[in-house]
């Protein structure tokens, strides 16, 4: 993901292997709903459905209340993160039991430990709320979950942590940075940079442990690795009614990319980087023999000619107010703003009847997020949160 700044682009994506964007999907608005400073993400709670919160880069996680913003935040650990570039406070999960722990966990780039070279570590950490007020974080219960070495470029964090339908906590770092997988990550067993990572939290205490049916434990590799091959996986979601995980991974610079498989299908498989760039060869790519073909993406389109481009991962749709855009999966570009929807078939891995919803563009794209009853939300770096809603006639 590229957060230095929001453009509009010069084209209008297209996917492969389709023709183009189709028709706008007929009667879908985005209406604001408020507006942050750089917001990055956007989390619903399980049994409180009446919060939003959203993460802002600098460090602080802010609240919406039926709709109204509070003026006290979550959590602010501001002097904690990194937040130049491409860094920042990146993305927050809530635990499937929260409304009985009051778990949450954040993701972002820590402030020490950062290299000369402008990395540093990717950092998870786990904090709890007032026992009464699910809308404020409790005072000292912060625990470090998992650290990650980040030393050799400040590009390519990743950005997402979320919780599974297994109830596992998922995420997925960038490559390290630089380009062209210069520090050879991605493929590499033993780091856990450019990887989609599946962990179990220890309550309340430091640390995690590792599921036992992770691919790679009791074999060569790192034992919290569920996937490889992943260049800059800044957004991946889970559809539950699929059991699949939809990620969008940033490309070098001629394709960007969606992948959409079932769980079980990346237990231990390759998603392709450096080999390939979304469906491209990547002519920079060392040497490598794969243990097995990797994984082909759902969906590709290309860098516009002279212009940036950067994939925002999204989520499939089950809003009950916008039954047009039942079991799709939505995704943008960051620099574009245009939000397009598909069809899944998973067992031809295809993306079919392409469409453009119409609304926007919503430059700086950084998120899409679903509510407890469907509701789809998405968010511009720029600041706006928006609701997708029926257009009324």
């Amino acid at each position: 993901m590229r957060l230095l700044g929001a453009a509009v682009a010069t084209a209008v994506l297209v996917l492969a292997p389709s023709a183009g964007a189709g028709t706008p999907a007929p009667g879908v608005t985005a209406e604001l709903v408020e507006r942050f400073a750089t917001p990055t993400f956007v989390a619903t709670a399980p049994g409180r459905g009446r919060y939003l919160y959203v993460t802002q880069k600098e460090g602080t996680v802010r609240v919406l209340r039926n709709g109204e913003l509070l003026d006290r935040p979550l959590l602010d650990i501001s002097e904690r993160v990194a937040d130049q570039g491409e860094q920042g406070l990146l993305s927050a999960a809530f635990a499937p039991d929260f409304a009985e722990s009051r778990r949450f966990f954040v993701y972002y780039t820590a402030s020490r430990g950062c290299s000369p070279a402008g990395g540093c570590p990717i950092r998870v950490d786990e904090f709890r709320t007032r026992r009464r007020d699910p809308a404020r974080a409790l005072r000292g219960s912060r625990q470090r979950v998992i650290a990650i070495p980040h030393p050799e470029a400040s590009n390519h964090n990743g950005g997402t942590v979320a919780f599974g339908p297994d109830g596992k906590l998922w995420l997925a770092p960038g490559d390290g940075g630089g380009g062209g997988d210069q520090f050879e990550h991605a493929r590499d067993p033993n780091s856990l940079l450019g990887k989609l990572l599946r962990i179990v939290p220890r309550p309340r205490r430091p640390g995690y442990r590792v599921p036992a049916s992770n691919p790679f434990v009791d074999a060569p590799g790192r034992d919290e690795i569920w996937s490889y091959g992943l260049r800059n996986p800044y957004r991946f979601s889970f559809d539950e009614e699929l059991s699949a995980i939809a990620i969008g991974d940033v490309g070098q610079g001629t394709r960007e990319e969606v992948n959409i498989v079932p769980i079980s299908a990346a237990r231990g498989a390759g998603f392709g980087w450096p080999e390939l760039e979304g469906d491209f060869d990547f002519p920079e790519s060392p040497p490598y023999d794969p243990p097995a073909p990797p994984l082909s993406p759902i969906a590709t389109y290309a860098n516009p000619p002279g212009g940036p481009a950067s994939v925002t991962g999204g989520v499939v749709a089950h809003d009950p107010d916008l039954p047009q855009l039942d079991g799709r999966y939505l995704f943008a570009d960051f620099f574009a703003g245009q939000i397009i929807s598909f069809d899944i078939d998973l067992s031809a891995n295809t993306a079919g009847d392409v469409q453009a919803l119409g609304v926007g563009p919503i430059s700086g794209l950084v998120a899409f997020a679903s509510g407890l009853d469907g509701q789809l939300y998405v968010l511009s770096l720029n600041g706006e949160l928006y609701r997708l809603e029926p257009e009324q006639g």
